[in-house]
């Protein structure tokens, strides 16, 4: 196996996997659950610059699930992928919301988990001060959202004024809708599961003993449940997965192999 416990270290603690190329957002040590932040944003940048010095030719994964956060750190990153002469590919899980869409928006190619949600929105930070404070704030938000609008309108199949009319209030998408839209562009590939798993559809004994129990449940919540139940049984279709043993040997021939391909 890898003997390396302070490249673990790193990778748990920061998300970053130089060896993979491949960024994770999302605290798992306390902190806030809008992780787009100085700290995230200056940290990935970094990882950015270090795998750029290393190989402009390999992609850089950036894996996100996020509320979002600071919309000028968010910016930073925008720019930053922009700038550099390397492909992004997001994968996106969970919320991936509010600054984090602008990411997902720039990256070349785009993945969300089927179950992700994306959430646009006019974002607030409730501003506090003085009344010209406060008109100040507002044209400088104004500003930053301007900005927001244009990155979707440039990397969708909808025109600015679309994106101006929508953010005024909270527009939440699926997966399937943010694609249609363009702002993504394939659902995270699912190979099924049957393989790993050893179900058997159940036989008529087991299926009368599963809806007398379930009537069971109804008592139990007070609330009567459907009278005849219907025993379900998914047969979940997969296709063929070359299983990986983590042996010392199957991993130091995936090391040299993928060292290889980078020479």
């Amino acid at each position: 196996m890898i003997k390396d416990p302070n490249y673990l270290e790193l990778f748990l603690k920061t998300g970053i996997n130089f060896k993979e190329r491949k960024i994770f957002f999302g605290y798992v040590d306390g902190g806030s659950e809008d992780n787009i932040d100085f700290e995230s944003i200056s940290m990935a940048i970094r990882a950015i610059d270090r795998m750029l010095a290393v190989s402009n030719k390999q992609p850089i994964e950036l894996h996100f699930t996020s509320y979002g956060g600071d919309p000028y750190q968010s910016l930073a990153l925008v720019d930053k992928i922009l700038e550099s002469p390397c492909k992004f590919v997001f994968y996106g899980r969970g919320a991936i919301m509010s600054a984090a869409t602008v990411i997902m928006a720039v990256c070349d190619e785009r993945y969300l988990s089927k179950n992700a949600t994306v959430m646009l929105h006019d974002g607030s930070d409730g501003f506090e001060g003085t009344t010209t404070d406060m008109q100040i704030y507002v044209k400088e938000s104004e500003r930053v959202q301007e900005i927001y609008n244009e990155i979707y309108a440039n990397n969708s199949w909808l025109k600015k004024d679309f994106w101006d009319a929508v953010v005024r209030r909270d527009l939440y998408l699926t997966a399937d809708e943010c694609i249609t839209v363009g702002l993504a562009d394939k659902i995270v590939h699912n190979p099924g599961r049957s393989k790993f798993r050893n179900r058997k559809k159940p036989n008529s004994s087991e299926s009368n003993k599963i809806s007398r129990l379930v009537k069971k449940f109804g008592d139990r919540i007070k609330l009567p449940i459907l009278s005849q139940v219907e025993v379900h049984f998914n047969e979940d279709k997969y296709e063929e997965i070359v299983e990986y043993e983590h042996s010392e040997k199957e991993v130091t021939l995936s090391l040299e192999d993928e060292q290889g391909k980078r020479s």
